[in-house]
């Protein structure tokens, strides 16, 4: 099965609520077969979490930073911070988004003094290596990657219950395909 990483990076939040599903005899178009159907879904999503895990952790090891390239953010920050709008306590204004409010009159130094952190000899060429990065990073998350050893169940054992979200993550582990799912679906 192939996944985009971005869509693996998402996965991994939505199968941790699945996995937190509770059981409900309702959840199930046959009651009777409840139990058995949960635990095989249950299972399923266990066995698939422990899968995409593997996979985020690998696509998290190659966006992680670097030692140096960390120690320049953290100099980054500090100068949006010096350059900041303050408030009444004299702490640097935050909008929603965790950015730094500069000022329009402190623009011109901030972004002078951010072009000369860039091009210090410590910095630029890590500084340079994370710009190439990044203009890569869009497609290296798009590119589709195939999946291996995803744990498949029946369709039927998936409870009525998931949400969209859920489903669109869970439907990745069922037996049938998407065509035998719109059928069963349609019926």
């Amino acid at each position: 099965m192939k996944m985009s990483r971005v869509a693996i990076l998402g996965a991994t939040g939505v199968m941790s609520g699945i996995l937190k599903l509770p059981f409900s005899a309702q959840a199930y178009k046959d009651e009777s077969k409840a139990k058995e159907n949960f635990q095989k879904f249950s299972y399923a999503a266990d066995r698939n979490s422990d899968i995409i895990q593997r996979y985020t952790k690998s696509i998290n090891k190659v966006m992680e930073s670097s030692e140096l390239y960390i120690e320049f953010d953290k100099a980054r920050v500090d100068l949006a911070k010096k350059h900041a709008q303050k408030d009444g306590d004299g702490n640097p204004t935050i909008r929603e988004d965790g950015s730094y409010v500069i000022p329009y009159k402190n623009e011109a130094s901030f972004r002078a003094d951010l072009e000369t952190l860039k091009t210090d000899m410590k910095y630029a060429d890590e500084v340079k290596k994370r710009e190439e990065f990044s203009k890569g990073l869009e497609a290296f998350l798009d590119e589709e990657i195939e999946i291996e050893d995803i744990y498949t169940v029946p369709f039927s054992t998936f409870p009525l219950t998931l949400t969209g979200e859920q489903m669109k993550v869970a439907r990745r582990f069922a037996r049938e395909s998407e065509k035998e799912i719109d059928d069963m679906l349609s019926k």
